[in-house]
């Protein structure tokens, strides 16, 4: 984990008192930001990319992808302009993880966040094991009825972290079942029947799973598990986590429906407020996409997931449909004075 880089003597006001802010609008393409004369301290709210949705070949269902995570990070004053790169959400189709969104200055990366975990597949040519998600990033969850594992969540920012979207869980639990590939404040996948951890210090919670009997919760960030059999529906995403798609065992009737993308409305900083997880009426099987800072994930369409509001994951597809596309991550600075 990096907390971030002492500024040392000379790099920043000394002696002085902050008064004021400025705060640039809503960043969602990559550029060079100059930095105002007499700033004392730069933060930046940086949301990273969401993963995008599992595709399901064949009778099979898809699991939703990893919300991309959000923080505040402290940036230190170089006297360099900040290069700003915006990370991409996961392509819909195949399980795409997101990309980070992070800050350079002075050729130093002082803050990354993202991306999502991109949900998982189905047994065959596409794994059914969800993607890893990325400082701070959801894990994507996985794909089909079998006992297959969710993408571990992804450790903490890189930066000193002033603030996180995540409840502060900080647990470090682990069980014997399910400790590999995971690092440092990093929540583990769910896996057979055991849930997907939360992450710790602004870690990304693992991603969903499920079993023949029911679909398990993902840790925060994390999609919802594909979970096919009749009547019951795919696993909701957590956090702006995409939702699993729904779909019905070979000869089964009715189909399941998707699961409910995961809700931002109780997040609110710097003058945005989050927005709620795409839904699936009980006629449809793609998982709803995750909700995002900026925008609501979208509801899925049939057996297609939706897409997921920035930095929100996308929904998992049922079947031969396509998986929803993660969101897009976005930036703003604040510069004090």
């Amino acid at each position: 984990m990096n907390f971030g880089t002492f500024q040392g003597a000379g790099t920043g006001a000394l002696g002085g008192s902050i008064t004021r802010y400025t705060q640039t609008p809503t960043i969602t393409t990559s550029q060079t930001i100059p930095v105002p004369n007499g700033v004392q301290r730069i933060e930046a709210l940086l949301v990273g990319g969401g993963g995008g949705g599992g595709n399901a070949p064949g009778a099979a269902v898809g699991g939703g992808g990893g919300f991309g995570g959000a923080a505040v990070i402290e940036i230190p004053v170089t006297g360099q302009p900040l290069q700003v790169v915006i990370g991409a959400g996961g392509a819909s189709g195949g399980g795409n993880p997101g990309s980070p969104t992070y800050i350079v200055s002075a050729g130093t990366r002082y803050a990354e966040v993202g991306g999502g975990g991109g949900g998982g597949g189905s047994p065959g040519s596409i794994p059914a094991i969800g993607k890893n998600g990325r400082s701070g990033g959801g894990g994507g969850a996985a794909g089909s009825n079998a006992q297959n594992n969710g993408g571990h969540g992804g450790s903490p920012p890189i930066g000193n972290i002033l603030w996180s979207i995540y409840p502060q869980d900080n647990t470090t639990t682990a069980d014997s079942t399910n400790v590999s590939n995971n690092s440092a404040g990093s929540g583990r996948a769910g896996v057979g029947s055991i849930p997907g951890q939360n992450g710790s210090f602004g870690g990304g919670g693992g991603g969903g799973v499920s079993n023949n009997s029911a679909s398990i919760a993902g840790g925060y960030g994390g999609g919802g598990g594909g979970f096919q059999a009749s009547s019951a529906p795919g696993g909701a995403g957590s956090y702006g986590g995409g939702g699993g798609a729904g779909g019905e065992m070979p000869g089964g009737s009715p189909a399941g429906t998707g699961g409910t993308g995961g809700s931002l409305t109780a997040v609110s900083i710097w003058g945005y407020t989050g927005f709620a997880g795409g839904t699936a009426p009980s006629t449809v099987q793609g998982g709803g996409g995750g909700g995002g800072l900026l925008g609501a994930g979208s509801h899925p369409n049939s057996t297609n997931g939706g897409t997921g509001g920035n930095g929100g994951g996308g929904g998992g597809g049922s079947r031969d449909a396509t998986s929803g596309a993660g969101g897009s991550g976005f930036a703003a600075i604040r510069f004090y004075f």
